[in-house]
């Protein structure tokens, strides 16, 4: 068995822009998604309100990247 540890990021912080990320949306869960610096969108395209994510995470690497 293979553990990875996500790490949760809940202050201001954004990811780098276009990076597909793991983001936690008040009642909805957690969904892929991205952000340009300025909007938040989902894997689909749609976009997300910012005040409605409550975090987000890097995407997990994998079974064979984590190792």
């Amino acid at each position: 068995m293979i553990t990875e540890t996500i790490e949760w990021i809940t202050d201001e912080a954004l990811p780098d822009a276009e990076e597909l990320v793991l983001v936690e949306i008040e009642g909805e869960g957690v969904w892929p998604g991205s952000c340009d610096g300025h909007h938040w969108i989902n894997a689909d395209g749609f976009p997300i309100e910012r005040e409605l994510i409550i975090a987000w995470a890097r995407m997990p690497l994998g079974s064979k990247d984590g190792v």
